[in-house]
């Protein structure tokens, strides 16, 4: 820029423009091409961009520049002509006839003995109560009742046969049933309640699709990575036959939304406070809803959204609407939204119903540890996940940062700043890691999440936002690196660990526990029992329920005690200390007689 150009800045705006002409006329160039080049070269662009910058914090600043070494293009699909596309899944001769010869073992089984072979346990209610005889499972693909082009996407994904929630909710769900499903965490309940859906939707739809319709589904989720997962899976099968999906969830633009919803869509996923506020702007319409699907119901308690929930489903109408709901738990709660929602239902339950149960085919480790020593535990198991891995150059290709090839891995926390700090730190010792939680934008989210299941990203530190419904299918390790707290806290490990072992695979899981553990102890060595998994003895001897001597260091004994409960009279071992003697002693809290304190 000539040197009289460098007055400009200070200049007004219509001396400016007269200036830029003139100077535009002396290169040979048009005024807007020289108007482009005052702003490139000039420090307004500058310094605005600076004061936007000022604006995020010093974590934040360095999320974005984490995220910018792996997601370019992250957010869009390859074609399967594109280079470095991911190759469609082919089966063996081998594999094809393995299959074959299980689905026909299977279907030699009457259907009772299929049932208890897949501990699955059906149950009416209602008019349905005294029922004993429900719909035959559905062993493979070929016996449900779907269209050629449900069965050619199914083909298309990979599937090589129903989960046995779906072989078994498919019969019932096509029947019209109203359904509840209590199954575990990663058993295909997301195809299990769409694809019904739209086989009925299909064989019902009159006319031409497009223009503007009413809803017909409507699905409520949890959290908004189970909303797109779902969505994922609704344009995956619904696209072929004229199905259009909008996902609702906060955090993001409602304009969008809105606009979808006005433009008209047959499938609505969201998340109830969203949908609730989108219901009292008066821009959705659910008196079409003929389906209604619940997923992860007492995830949806537990967050608190039981009121949205009611005044949504007010919203539908009950004598010509299907209602399924599903969920891992069966507490009351749910139980008593399962009543006001449901007609006569039937209950599949996959397992055992009234108590947590793990899934087998995760190997749970416990490490009894101290909290100054969980960075170095977790930098053990690392290591050792990256010497395994070492030989794998196919691990090595795409990953961000030149970051170690190892299997994928999710390390949850409990605090977001944990998260950040954690994220940073590994990323600087050279893994492909990035960080999520509540605080980061939509978009960030979903570039993060995408950059994981591509394998660009192998690690991902997250607090629980992503310990439900996240469907990653080569997720190899958990590590607990907080564990749960609170009333849902070993719930919430189940829900954790779940995000490996997915779909029949194996999985590893690491619990770093501590002793502000303790209160979990009791239930998670319930949990690790009925998963046949080794318990340390620490852990056990945690677990075990205390008798006698209440209060805080109470024993064992006979006798009343006195001050805070039941002392530790006779002979009793007061818990830290050196146990009765003879006498009353001074109540529960300080032992019986000589035994002392903390002896």
């Amino acid at each position: 820029m000539s040197v009289e150009m460098k007055g400009l800045e200070t200049m007004d705006k219509k001396d400016r423009k007269a200036a830029l002409k003139k100077e535009a006329e002396k290169r040979g160039i048009s005024y807007d091409e020289m108007k482009k080049i005052f702003k490139e070269n000039t420090s307004n662009g500058k310094r605005k961009k600076t004061e936007a910058e000022g604006l995020e914090t010093d974590e934040h600043k360095k999320e974005i520049r984490r995220m910018r070494t792996y997601s370019k293009d992250l957010g869009e699909e390859k074609k399967d002509d594109e280079p470095n596309a991911k190759r469609r899944r082919t089966r063996s001769m081998d594999e094809a006839q393995e299959k074959k010869a299980k689905t026909e073992a299977e279907k030699s089984l009457t259907p009772e003995e299929w049932r208890k072979e897949q501990t699955i346990t059906l149950k009416g209610h209602g008019k349905f109560s005294s029922e004993t005889a429900f719909a035959n499972p559905y062993i493979d693909f070929s016996d449900a009742p779907f269209s050629d082009r449900i069965q050619k996407t199914l083909a298309a994904a990979g599937f090589a046969r129903p989960t046995a929630i779906q072989a078994q909710a498919w019969p019932l769900a096509v029947e019209g049933k109203d359904l509840i499903s209590i199954a575990k965490t990663g058993s295909g309940k997301t195809c299990g309640f769409l694809l019904p859906v739209f086989h009925d939707y299909e064989k019902t739809r009159s006319g031409r699709s497009g223009g503007y319709a009413k809803p017909s589904l409507l699905v409520l989720a949890p959290t908004r990575e189970l909303c797109v997962q779902i969505s994922e899976e609704s344009r995956k099968f619904g696209n072929p036959l004229g199905v259009r999906s909008v996902c609702c969830y906060g955090g993001s633009s409602k304009y969008p939304q809105i606009q979808a919803l006005q433009r008209g869509v047959e499938c609505i996923i969201a998340c109830p406070g969203r949908l609730n506020d989108l219901i009292e702007m008066r821009k959705c319409d659910l008196s079409g809803i003929k389906y209604l699907v619940l997923d992860e119901a007492d995830r949806m308690l537990d967050m608190g959204f039981e009121p949205q929930i009611r005044s949504i489903v007010e919203k539908t109408n009950a004598a010509t609407r299907q209602t399924l709901l599903f969920s891992a738990t069966w507490p009351k709660e749910i139980q008593r939204l399962a009543h006001d929602f449901l007609k006569d239902p039937v209950q599949i339950n996959v397992g055992e119903v009234n108590a947590l149960v793990a899934n087998k085919d995760i190997k749970q480790t416990i490490h009894m540890i101290n909290e100054d020593d969980k960075i170095a535990k977790l930098e053990s198991i690392l290591k050792e996940l990256t010497a395994n891995a070492s030989g794998d150059d196919d691990k090595k290709t795409g990953v961000a940062n030149g970051g170690k090839a190892h299997d994928k891995v999710i390390v949850f926390v409990a605090r977001k700043f944990s998260c950040n700090d954690l994220a940073n730190k590994l990323w600087e010792d050279g893994f492909a890691v990035d960080c999520l939680h509540g605080d980061r934008p939509q978009w960030e989210r979903s570039k993060v999440m995408n950059a994981f299941k591509a394998g660009a990203l192998r690690m991902l530190i997250a607090t629980d936002v992503a310990a439900r419904g996240l469907d990653v299918k080569d997720v190899g390790v958990v590590v607990n690196y907080d564990m749960p707290a609170g009333s849902n806290g070993v719930e919430d490990y189940v829900h954790r660990i779940g995000r490996t072992g997915r779909a029949g695979a194996k999985g590893l899981a690491h619990t770093f526990f501590t002793s502000k553990d303790r209160k979990s102890a009791h239930g998670l060595v319930e949990v690790m029992t009925k998963a046949e998994q080794e318990i340390p003895p620490e852990l056990a001897a945690m677990g075990r329920p205390r008798f006698g001597g209440g209060g805080r260091f109470g024993g064992r004994g006979g006798g009343r005690g006195g001050y805070r409960g039941r002392g530790g009279g006779g002979r009793g071992r007061g818990y830290m200390s050196g146990g009765g003697g003879r006498g009353g002693g001074y109540g529960g809290r300080f032992g019986g007689g000589r035994g002392g304190y903390r002896r």
